[in-house]
């Protein structure tokens, strides 16, 4: 049996835009039913992929039993563990919600670079209560382990998916775009906060099956995420953060953050969904060779958009999301409707 979410009363679920892309309500229901025609073929993989996932669950020998002030949860699976910390998944135990418990392993507990983006991650992710594509903190604490507390996720990763469809439709590549630039928009646009590490792997499919109207793409992994002009930092001078083949050229050459930066994480990103592999390098004569090679004849009406999102000077991108988004919108409004049935 799949794990079910129980949400709580004010938690935002339904897949609504912050403001309309598309002008007049006969369109942006028109472009609204694409939407979900997309969604439709993608749904099949995101399901079997999370039931796949939930089958291979392996109970814990003893549950862990958490508190934290007054709320209390229950784990009895351990769903991941890396070098520096480990993921539990269990329910609280008064609203019976799904959720998971992500905290740094103990010999990590003193390093102030580990919990100081642990601690930011939490706080950022209490942005999660305002737009339902980011996760959410439910809860956390610093000591005596640092600890939180996070919504469980059912569906699979962009990179679970493309493990197993290798590709996907240029529909399905911009259904997803359009739904990344939504939720970059009220990051970047509303609260100035750049996430640093949006790859495939911090990209979850919800599996919407038995709730349809749940938002159906949620951005996770908040450890890196920065506001713009902060000053407080967690990472050695001139080191790079996030995975280098997703930071934009004027940061690897330590110029400063700004919104235009996930630009080229979104670029990257659809490169890696048309063409079913990680381009892996920033060096332009190979993203030329990809694009002219391959994009050009397998998907040339994205040709120009991940041209753009690709320009090494980033005042030759998008001026902001909500623009991209716009694009990305119209992009999926000229597909001819034969287009949306592919599956992946």
């Amino acid at each position: 049996m799949p794990i079910r979410n129980v949400r709580p009363s004010d938690a935002s679920a339904a897949p609504v835009l912050i403001r309309p892309i598309v002008s007049s309500n006969g369109a942006q229901a028109a472009f609204m039913y694409r939407l979900q025609k997309i969604q439709s073929k993608l749904l099949p993989y995101v399901h079997a992929i999370r039931m796949d996932k939930e089958r291979k669950h392996i109970p814990l020998s003893v549950p862990l039993k958490v508190r934290m002030g007054s709320d209390s949860f229950s784990f009895g699976v351990r769903i991941g563990k890396g070098a520096m910390g480990e993921i539990f998944l269990g329910f609280d135990d008064t609203t019976g919600e799904a959720v998971v418990m992500k905290r740094i392993l103990p010999g990590l507990a003193a390093d102030p670079t580990i919990t100081g983006r642990f601690l930011s991650e939490a706080q950022i992710g209490m942005l999660g209560t305002q737009h339902p594509g980011v996760v959410k903190t439910l809860n956390y604490t610093m000591s005596p382990e640092p600890t939180i507390i996070l919504p469980y996720l059912p569906g699979a990763t962009l990179n679970e998916l493309l493990e197993v469809s290798t590709k996907l439709p240029l529909p399905q590549a911009l259904w997803l775009i359009y739904y990344l630039c939504e939720i970059e928009s009220f990051l970047l646009d509303e609260h100035q906060v750049v996430h640093r590490d949006l790859k495939a792997e911090n990209v979850m499919l919800i599996d919407t099956t038995d709730e349809p109207a749940q938002f159906p793409v949620v951005v996770f992994d908040l450890g890196l995420a920065k506001m713009i002009g902060a000053s407080r930092s967690f990472t050695q001078q001139g080191s790079v953060v996030g995975s280098p083949c997703n930071v934009p050229p004027e940061n690897l050459l330590g110029g400063p953050l700004s919104a235009k930066g996930e630009q080229f994480a979104l670029g990257m990103l659809l490169m890696e969904m048309l063409l079913g592999e990680f381009p892996g390098d920033h060096a332009s004569p190979l993203i030329e060779w990809l694009l002219n090679r391959i994009l050009k004849r397998t998907a040339p009406a994205a040709l120009p958009l991940v041209r753009k999102l690709l320009k090494e000077d980033p005042q030759d991108r998008f001026p902001n999301m909500r623009l991209l988004q716009s694009e990305v919108a119209r992009l999926l409004m000229s597909l001819p409707a034969s287009a949306l049935s592919q599956s992946s």
